[in-house]
């Protein structure tokens, strides 16, 4: 299976292939990086008068989809100029990007501090961008972090599990790998494999992204450990 995704005008454009890796039809993430992520990139959308791929799951505007994708699975077919990289924080080791042409949310390239998601070998790719639509039983599907939901109560009840956390069962298998598995490979075999060179980034979202997003307690979130820093 060969999967596209492309940014909302069609400048930017991936070519994805084989299937999808963990969490079947990919998390749905409420941590407050996660989210935060999202309304930032929404925001300069709005602010720029374009519209764009959000990154927010559909119906549930209160956490980012996202699929894994194995870094050699994934080519850039277009657009890598237009390809904006930013960190969330100064101390974040996590890259994110959007497109400079329509401000879509298109890849995050994890950081070493990731290991529970294997961010080695793995990055987290828009869901909303990806053509042919990933289709995946709701049993093998799950929302995670829930805990760092904005709004609790208006979480789905829609037969997707709604993990408070990140389940176990995806915890262990990451530390099989890490204990077990490979090496880590370098950043010259893996991020710019995909032209995302996690040196090169300057733009940091900072403090205001996350009062932006909702968050109040700004100065708790940059103290404590994200799962995606």
């Amino acid at each position: 299976m060969v999967r596209r995704a492309t940014c909302r005008c069609g400048e930017v454009e991936f070519e994805l292939r084989g299937e999808p890796t963990h969490f079947g039809g990919g998390p749905r993430c409420h941590c407050n990086d996660c989210v935060t992520a999202a309304v930032y990139v929404n925001n300069k959308a709005a602010a720029a008068g374009c519209e764009n791929i959000s990154v927010l799951e559909k119906g549930n505007p209160q956490a980012a989809h996202y699929l894994f994708y194995r870094i050699p699975d994934i080519k850039l077919v277009r657009g890598g100029d237009k390809i904006m990289k930013y960190r969330l924080r100064p101390q974040s080791t996590s890259v994110r990007t959007y497109t400079s042409c329509c401000y879509t949310t298109v890849i995050c390239m994890l950081g070493p501090k990731s290991l529970a998601i294997k961010s080695e070998k793995n990055v987290l790719i828009n869901f909303n961008t990806v053509t042919p639509m990933v289709v995946c039983p709701k049993s093998h599907c799950s929302r995670i972090q829930c805990k760092e939901a904005l709004r609790p109560a208006d979480l789905p009840n829609d037969g997707i599990v709604n993990n408070q956390a990140i389940p176990l069962w995806f915890l262990w298998d990451a530390i099989g790998e890490v204990v077990f598995g490979s090496k880590r490979n370098n950043d010259t075999e893996t991020r710019e494999l995909i032209f995302i060179n996690h040196k090169t980034v300057t733009e940091v979202a900072g403090g205001p992204a996350y009062e932006a997003a909702g968050y109040k307690d700004v100065s708790q979130l940059f103290v404590k450990s994200s799962f995606f820093p």
